[in-house]
């Protein structure tokens, strides 16, 4: 589970620093300024301090904050565990390069299609070979280990997501 984080201050930055976030075309950016820095803690919820700990053992971190029309007036911190933004830049730094952002879009295709490959050789294990490991009487912990095996075996043969796919479309899926 995702750790949680509470905003506990906020600090003004000082002008020029922007975040740039890889437009949803494929192709071009968003550029926002960047207000400030949130200094957030871990927190059971949004609103609620980490219950069981000393405020001093809570982890805290601080995260570029930026103003979104889609979020209204309210700051919003930038998503880092997630992928965006692509840049947190300061004052006197360049903006990327057509050829950097190109690079990065392709970077973030790149990820999602082995992350979908990944996904499709575990749906095929589990709805295929785990079955009949657990017939020959296989230990939960070799069957997620050759689970394991088989997503990265799998996802660096072209031919056999290939067969992956046309198995599961055969099947109306």
């Amino acid at each position: 589970m995702a750790r949680q984080y509470r905003d506990i201050d906020f600090q003004p930055a000082p002008p020029g620093w922007r975040m740039i976030f890889l437009a949803g075309d494929g192709k071009g950016v968003w550029t926002y300024p960047v207000p400030g820095w949130l200094i957030q803690e871990e927190a059971d919820d949004e609103y609620e301090p980490l219950t069981g700990t000393a405020p001093h053992n809570r982890e805290r971190r601080v995260i570029p904050a930026f103003w979104s029309a889609a979020f209204g007036i309210e700051l919003q911190p930038a998503d880092i565990d997630g992928d965006n933004p692509a840049w947190v830049l300061g004052p006197g730094q360049p903006d990327p390069t057509e050829e950097e952002i190109a690079q990065e879009h392709r970077s973030v295709e790149e990820t999602a299609a082995r992350e979908a490959n990944g996904k499709l050789a575990g749906r095929y294990f589990d709805t295929v070979i785990a079955p009949r490991l657990r017939d020959e009487g296989k230990r939960a912990d070799h069957i997620s280990y050759a689970r394991g095996k088989y997503i990265r075996d799998t996802c660096a043969d072209p031919a056999e997501l290939d067969r992956l796919r046309a198995h599961f479309a055969s099947n109306g899926e």
